[in-house]
């Protein structure tokens, strides 16, 4: 078989074009885009990542929270994770894509596994493996009604945890939400409910959030069911719930032909939370949209003005009103539209995926510069106050 490559490659080599996200929050900076995210629930610091940070005796639970949204018949997005160097026994940190409390799909990491997840109607699903301390990337990646929970490390990727078909989400319109939040400690008996997946079903297992302080004294119930029983029916391993029939007595009714996706399970286990430090501290970083539709993301207004000296962020950027950060304006800028600048110095840009006229107020002289001032992109663009990306053209007018 002969192959040429369509950029440029010679016979029998094909060239692939990576795929490109074309939403992309860098989070680089110090300074939030209020345009795009709700104030954070502390403790959340933003220093060219969004750092989680909180102490053993901080039981608050860290979050931000999209304006925009996302939608479409096909959505892929992911977000960089990392954790400090030690994690404690009972967190869960996660990146959601929300339609309410009750509705949302996810991908989450506890101690000693990396889960996906959805909920419908308050009905949590939800499978895992096994996956150690290390820096990682979660996707959901939807197709149609399908949604695959992915992750991609240094070693592999992307690696799916499983998939399923969910009717009841597949034409929503989804927020984003990141964070991390604590069980409490004040009572050491945990009760969790599950729903079976796909993957739970053909696995003959569930994944536990956390181990069980006596593997033989976990009660487990179907729900509006019968009460199974620990060395018969099931038997635990660390985290994990199993009821594989092979490695049980004979029973005349294995729990594996009984179960099917759907069934809810409740496990009841005692866990020690005194067994280790709770400190945590977890960063997220690039949060990106490779498909689907966004909303609320940019401005209605074909001219927005930005001033360095008067403005706010949380100003709609008309004539009176304006901004007063640079990188927020272009990045809130509609197509083709107008950016005015007026006197003062302006942060570093980067303008992705858009054309924008960018010009100085009748008058004024703007300037743009990385020297003496806060750099909202990152050190690795201190070589350029402007950059663009996809972009066809650019008109620059009385910009110094």
């Amino acid at each position: 078989m002969s192959v040429q490559g369509k950029k440029g490659g010679t016979e029998g080599v094909t060239w692939i074009e990576p795929i490109e996200p074309f939403f992309w929050e860098k989070f680089t900076g110090t300074i939030w885009n209020p345009k795009w995210w709700y104030g954070p629930i502390p403790p959340v610091v933003l220093n060219n990542t969004v750092a989680m940070d909180t102490t053993a005796t901080d039981d608050r639970d860290p979050q931000i929270n999209s304006i925009f949204s996302i939608s479409g018949k096909n959505i892929v997005t992911d977000v960089d994770f990392s954790c400090g160097s030690s994690e404690p026994p009972y967190h869960t940190s996660y990146l959601k894509l929300v339609v309410d409390e009750r509705n949302w799909v996810g991908m989450a990491k506890k101690p000693n596994y990396i889960f996906g997840m959805y909920s419908v109607n308050g009905t949590l699903y939800q499978t895992a493996v096994p996956y150690a301390l290390t820096p990682t990337t979660f996707r959901i990646n939807k197709s149609d009604t399908t949604f695959a929970f992915q992750f991609i490390d240094s070693s592999a990727g992307p690696q799916t945890i499983f998939s399923d078909t969910v009717n009841e989400l597949s034409r929503s319109k989804f927020s984003v939400r990141l964070g991390t939040e604590k069980d409490s400690t004040s009572n050491d008996v945990k009760t969790e409910t599950f729903a079976l997946t796909p993957a739970d079903v053909a696995n003959k297992y569930i994944t536990l959030s956390g181990v069980p302080l006596d593997s033989s004294s976990v009660a487990l119930n179907i729900v509006n069911g019968s009460s199974q029983y620990d060395g018969t029916d099931f038997y635990v391993m660390g985290q994990r719930l199993y009821w594989d029939s092979s490695s049980l007595p004979v029973t005349p009714t294995p729990l594996e032909t009984v179960l099917a996706k759907g069934d809810q399970l409740r496990v009841i286990y005692a866990i020690d939370y005194g067994v280790s430090s709770n400190d945590l501290n977890v960063a997220w970083d690039n949060f990106k949209v490779f498909s689907g539709i966004m909303h609320d993301i940019e401005t209605p207004e074909s001219k927005i003005y930005v001033d360095s000296s008067y403005g706010s962020d949380y100003n709609d950027g008309r004539i009176i009103t304006p901004l007063k950060n640079l990188f927020v304006a272009t990045a809130w800028a509609k197509h083709a539209s107008t950016v005015v600048l007026y006197d003062g110095t302006y942060n570093p840009t980067e303008v992705v995926g858009k054309n924008l006229t960018l010009m100085g107020a009748n008058g004024a002289h703007p300037l743009i510069t990385t020297a003496n001032v806060q750099d909202t992109t990152g050190s690795n663009w201190e070589r350029s106050c402007l950059t663009f990306r996809d972009c066809e053209g650019l008109d620059r007018k009385s910009v110094v």
